[in-house]
């Protein structure tokens, strides 16, 4: 998707692809995390039973971010909405970079 340009357009467009970082790989397979559905396994006095997940807490304690879903989060064209990627930028101690999302 970013080596072959998919990132910019929605197309394939190799002159706009770009080597991503691995914390760029790693922040779109989280970004694009939906919440696991069903039971927990749980141990309570010794003893291992499971029950639905009712919370916040359950989806981060038992299953992490969730399952990844990459057609969520990645734009191509025709899509109601666009990725914007900002990877490898610099920025110097005490320094920030403030981006308007729309």
């Amino acid at each position: 998707y970013y080596t072959e340009g998919w990132h910019v357009n929605g197309v394939k467009d190799v002159s706009n692809g770009i080597t991503p970082s691995s914390a760029l790989l790693k922040a779109t397979a989280i970004a694009s995390t939906i919440p696991v559905r069903g039971n927990v396994s749980v141990v309570i006095g010794g003893q291992r039973t499971y029950r639905p997940v009712t919370s916040s807490a359950d989806y981060v304690y038992h299953t992490g971010f969730g399952h990844v879903r990459l057609a969520s989060i990645l734009s191509f064209a025709g899509d109601s909405f666009k990725i914007h990627v900002v990877d490898k930028k610099n920025i110097s101690s005490g320094g920030s970079q403030c981006y308007r999302v729309s």
